[in-house]
Parts: C-alpha cells; sequence; structure tokens
C-alpha cells in the first residue's frame, strides 16, 4: 500500500513537473501574443518592461513618469525633428519614488543624454498602491531568457484575465483611456476622434484640496536621487508640469500654487530645470481626453513646444 502511494506521488510529482515545463515552454515561444511576464502588480508597468527589454540601446533622450508621460509627449514626433532616439519608459501610475529606482536600475547599454520627466500633482501626491520586484526587473530587461522569467513569475490567473482585457484593448485601438499600444518611442497617442470619452474623468479634478505636508514626505529625497542619478550619466533632467484643459487649471491655481512653488524650488536646489507649460502654452478641449490627458493632438503640440530643449549637449 505504502509502494502505491509512493508510487502515486511520484507520478504526480512528475506530472505537474511537465505540465508546468510545458506552459512555460509554450509561454516563452509565444510570448509576444501572451502577457508580459508579471514582474509588477501594474500592467502597464509589465508592458513597458517589454517593450523596453527589445529597445534598450542607444537611448539618447527618455521621458520617463506617469500616464503624463505615456500619453502627453509624441515620442515620434520629437525623434523625428530632433534625430534622435527617443525611449518612452513611462507606465501609468509611476510615482517619483518609482522613477527615482527605475533611472537608477538602467542598463549599462542605456545612457541618456536627456531625461524627460512630465509631470502631474497626483504623481507628486499620491502613494500608488503598487508593487515592483526590481531585481526580477533588471535580470529581465538585461536579457533573461523568457521562459526564466515566466518560470519565475508564474502567476496563471493573472495571463489569463490579462489575455482577455488585452484582446478588448487591442481591439479599440487607441480610443480607450486603457490602451497599451506603444508606438516606435514607448509613446500611446489617445486618438483624436471617436475615442471612447467618459465624462466622468472632465470633473474629477472637483474632487481635489488643497496638498497638506504630510503628502509630501520623500519628495525632495526623490527629485534629489533622480538628478544624481541623471547627472551620473553627464545628462540633463527637466521636469515637465503638462498642460491642463482651463477648467480645472483656473480650478488647481487656485489649491496647488504652495505646491509649485515647492516643487520647483527643490528641483532648481538640485540643478535640474521645471517648465510650467500651462505658462507657454493653452490648449482647448479638442486637444484633451479628459482635463489633464491629452490626445494626439495635444501630445504633438507639447512635443512642438519641447524640441527646442538642449538635447544635444552632456
Amino acid at each position: 500500500m505504502k509502494i502505491n502511494n509512493s508510487i502515486y506521488i511520484v507520478t504526480l510529482l512528475v506530472s505537474s513537473v511537465f505540465f508546468s515545463s510545458s506552459i512555460v515552454l509554450l509561454m516563452s515561444i509565444y510570448h509576444d501574443a501572451i502577457p508580459a511576464p508579471r514582474l509588477s502588480s501594474s500592467e502597464s508597468f509589465n508592458e513597458k518592461a517589454r517593450w523596453f527589454k527589445s529597445h534598450k540601446s542607444n537611448c539618447d533622450v527618455l521621458i520617463v513618469g506617469s500616464s503624463m508621460a505615456v500619453n502627453n509627449v509624441d515620442g515620434l514626433y520629437l525623434s523625428e525633428v530632433l534625430k534622435r532616439n527617443i525611449q518612452n519608459l513611462g507606465s501609468f501610475g509611476m510615482n517619483l519614488s518609482e522613477v527615482s529606482i527605475l533611472l537608477n536600475k538602467l542598463p549599462i547599454s542605456c545612457r541618456p543624454r536627456q531625461v524627460i520627466v512630465p509631470i502631474f500633482r497626483n504623481d507628486i501626491i499620491n502613494k500608488w498602491n503598487k508593487t515592483i520586484d526590481w531585481n526580477r526587473y533588471i535580470n529581465y530587461i538585461e536579457g533573461e531568457a523568457y521562459a526564466t522569467s515566466y518560470f519565475l513569475n508564474m502567476d496563471l490567473i493573472y495571463y489569463f484575465s490579462t489575455y482577455y482585457k488585452r484582446k478588448i484593448h487591442q481591439r479599440n485601438g487607441n480610443k480607450t483611456y486603457q490602451s497599451l499600444n506603444f508606438d516606435g518611442s514607448g509613446s500611446v497617442m489617445l486618438s483624436s476622434e471617436n475615442f471612447n470619452i467618459d465624462s466622468s474623468r472632465w470633473i474629477e479634478y472637483q474632487n481635489d484640496r488643497v496638498v497638506k505636508w504630510s503628502q509630501l514626505e520623500g519628495i525632495s529625497e526623490n527629485i534629489s536621487t533622480i538628478v544624481s542619478s541623471v547627472h551620473s550619466f553627464g545628462a540633463k533632467v527637466v521636469f515637465v508640469k503638462t498642460p491642463l484643459t482651463s477648467a480645472s487649471k483656473e480650478f488647481y491655481e487656485k489649491i496647488d500654487s504652495s505646491l509649485w512653488s515647492y516643487f520647483s524650488e527643490i528641483v532648481k536646489i538640485n540643478g535640474a530645470d521645471f517648465i510650467d507649460l500651462n505658462v507657454r502654452m493653452t490648449l482647448g478641449n479638442d486637444y484633451f481626453v479628459d482635463y489633464a490627458h491629452l490626445n494626439e493632438k495635444g501630445a504633438r503640440a507639447v512635443a512642438i513646444t519641447l524640441k527646442d530643449l538642449d538635447f544635444h549637449s552632456r
């Protein structure tokens, strides 16, 4: 009886190993057709990691940050007019702390001349509920085999559920907020026509309040780390406050003046630049998909404004 039980257990273990190995092998072979390895709790971060894995050399200019980076700067246009390789490493919900870690973990093959950090007030004060395995991330980016990445990050529920969500997003193209259809620069240009507008997102800002000092904990350290990392490459960094609709800009001017005065002063002290595009440009609502996210026309307008930055010197 004991022998039969032992044989059953061994058979079960061998079958499990064979099944798992088969799944991992299939996932590694068809990795382009399935979700990226689960390096974090953010699908956007995981997909951008996969994109960067195959685009990590010749990083002349990096754009990095939250959806303000993903959607609000036309990287392909900048690449064309500057004759420079633009890499957009932004992902949804990426805060300044995560930006500082990511820049500190760039592979040797990626040493930019210029780093652009598009930023919005929520990127400063919000602590997004997100987990990232940075050790797995850097191993993956540096050339870890796809089979190894999937084996070490095996979560079939995540892969199946994300696969179906991804199919829906792909069918909708760039007409939804969740689009992860990266262009050649890693940006996602949201459609200016037939976009699936969520009307509630146009007035969400009305729920925001004056920032408390307790919400700014760690900001000075994050900015210092970002600037130090970029300067270690011999590069420059500029923080760019992206455009808002006229209504939301007027609202935030009443409650956020102290926030941006504090932020810009810290940036200046650390030897970096800060640009407020709300001062330099005014865009109509037809350039937006909500009060803060731009469509492809708005992202192009931002890129046109940014193209005169000094991208060529180290």
